[in-house]
């Protein structure tokens, strides 16, 4: 898109777009959007989460548990990755 080829750098645009082809339905595609974020920066907690709720849709539970976990680690205060870590030991 326009907007990361006017800067790659640009961790936002990369997570808003990871979260935009997630509402699309496009896990796979969501989940190329979020590595982005996280080449940029490892340690953003946001990108963790959508990379683990890309995994849990497309089914790899232990990636997804270990994403929410490490976002946790970050910040030990984000809803959605708790919620996220409940969803997937209930489908275990």
């Amino acid at each position: 898109t326009k907007c990361t080829q006017l800067d790659p750098t640009d961790i936002e645009s990369m997570f808003n777009l990871g979260f935009i082809h997630l509402q699309l339905e496009l896990p796979g595609d969501a989940r190329y959007y979020f590595n982005q974020a996280l080449e940029i920066q490892p340690i953003n907690h946001r990108a963790l989460y959508g990379r683990g709720y890309c995994f849990e849709l497309l089914g790899d539970m232990p990636k997804a548990e270990s994403d929410y976990r490490q976002a946790l680690s970050y910040n030990p205060s984000h809803v959605g990755s708790r919620e996220g870590i409940s969803r997937v030991q209930r489908a275990k």
